[in-house]
């Protein structure tokens, strides 16, 4: 083989890393993920809403693409609990209130408990366990906040899957250098 040179390239596949929803809490700790409410129609916002005591609600246009909605960290605590939390903001349950902080001493732990794909996603406020809640349902939604009953106030949760070249995590090939030597 002689030549004075040439180029190898080669062709992939890459998928564009669709979001999946999360079926199990042990995916979550670390996980950036959006949760959305139970008919997945409307993605939980870090922004407060009008009164301060709740988040605010963005309809949900595409489950492909979640990248414009807030994206919440899940951080394993002790005792199977995390905290959840958005560019250093981390939620603090109250009664009827879901709040921020900025100081994780002061953020509220949850438990998350995930059933057919649904979480529910809790915490002890005042010896009463209050749920996240989508207030005023699918609708005509007011806002996230905590409601003491469970019922309806499961949420989807949705994790950016790797891309994967034929099912295999693409590492890409961008700023690597390969030498072909024949000696």
């Amino acid at each position: 083989f002689q030549t004075e040179g040439f180029s190898v390239y080669a062709v992939v596949t890459v998928t564009d890393g669709d979001y999946q929803r999360i079926t199990d809490v042990k995916d979550l700790a670390g996980q950036s993920v959006a949760i959305l409410s139970n008919g997945a129609k409307y993605a939980m916002m870090a922004e407060a809403i009008s009164d301060g005591n709740g988040r605010k609600t963005e309809l949900v246009a595409s489950l492909a693409d979640l990248s414009e909605y807030t994206i919440w960290t899940f951080e394993q605590n002790t005792g199977g609990t995390y905290y959840i939390s958005s560019n250093g903001s981390y939620l603090v349950m109250g009664v009827q209130t879901l709040t921020t902080t900025e100081t994780k001493n002061k953020a509220t732990a949850f438990t998350i408990t995930i059933k057919n794909g649904l979480a529910e996603i809790s915490a002890s406020v005042s010896r009463t366990t209050y749920y996240v809640n989508l207030f005023g349902g699918e609708n005509s939604p007011s806002g996230f906040k905590s409601y003491t009953s469970s019922t309806g106030n499961l949420q989807q949760l949705y994790v950016k899957a790797e891309q994967t070249e034929d099912g295999v995590p693409f590492t890409g090939l961008d700023g690597k250098s390969y030498v072909i030597a024949n000696l």
